[in-house]
């Protein structure tokens, strides 16, 4: 899977898909131990709030960077700082979605597309086996795949009418 097939999902179903393969792969309770160290930290809410009061764009590794500063994060697995990157832009997106300044989709789709990729920069594949990210874009092709035989079979059904 490419860059330019993951504009066909929004940010938000990006986010939740990786959020939960994660925890299908490594549990939930490692989901909310790395969604406890994201709401819990300063330095995450502080970003947030600068982000929207100053009305600027975290750009495309503002998240990777700010969560790759917190201890937790800094000898952690690439789909563990994708994790903790894609839960806050998700807070970021949900607490600043009454503000007057909103990026456009498009943006907030490569700031996401962006954190996945550069999370999987991190990650060192030693084994051979698929990777974390491999299965996520593996899902992600499935379900475009889905979504297409579903539209072919409404049209097919339509058509018969």
């Amino acid at each position: 899977m490419n860059k330019n097939q993951l504009i066909l999902f929004s940010p938000e179903d990006l986010i939740i898909i990786f959020l939960g393969l994660y925890n299908q792969e490594y549990g939930n309770k490692k989901g909310v131990g790395i969604v406890t160290k994201i709401q819990s930290s300063k330095r995450i809410r502080d970003f947030i709030i600068k982000l929207r009061t100053e009305k600027l764009s975290p750009g495309y590794d503002g998240f990777i960077t700010i969560v790759n500063s917190l201890p937790y994060f800094f000898f952690s697995k690439g789909e563990t700082l994708g994790y903790g990157a894609l839960f806050a832009i998700r807070q970021w997106i949900e607490q600043s979605y009454k503000d007057e300044f909103k990026l456009d989709y498009f943006t907030l789709n490569k700031i996401v597309v962006e954190t996945i990729f550069r999370a999987e920069k991190t990650t060192i594949n030693i084994s051979g086996n698929l990777t974390f990210f491999d299965k996520y874009f593996d899902h992600l092709e499935k379900v475009l795949e889905n979504s297409i035989n579903n539209v072919e079979q409404q049209s097919f059904e339509h058509d018969g009418d």
